[in-house]
């Protein structure tokens, strides 16, 4: 069986951007992405990643973190 790591990404961006970045996102990513949620509160977008490798993890968290609209982000590695 082939080991998954799944990464719980919770983003910040500029004011009125969420829905932007969420998009983004959704089609950058869309073989490693489970879900994505605008949210109201200390974040604005979480993400849900799959990936098999926490090398892999580490790739899609980089580029999530240039996209535009992107200012900072959290994650949390979960088994």
């Amino acid at each position: 069986m082939e080991e998954q790591i799944i990464a719980y990404v919770l983003v910040n961006t500029e004011v009125a951007k969420e829905h932007e970045v969420a998009d983004a996102i959704k089609e950058e990513f869309k073989d490693n992405i489970e879900d994505v949620r605008v949210t109201y509160g200390q974040f604005d977008v979480v993400v849900k990643v799959k990936a098999s490798s926490l090398r892999e993890v580490d790739k899609i968290i980089t580029k999530m973190r240039s996209l535009p609209g992107v200012l900072t982000s959290l994650t949390l590695i979960g088994t």
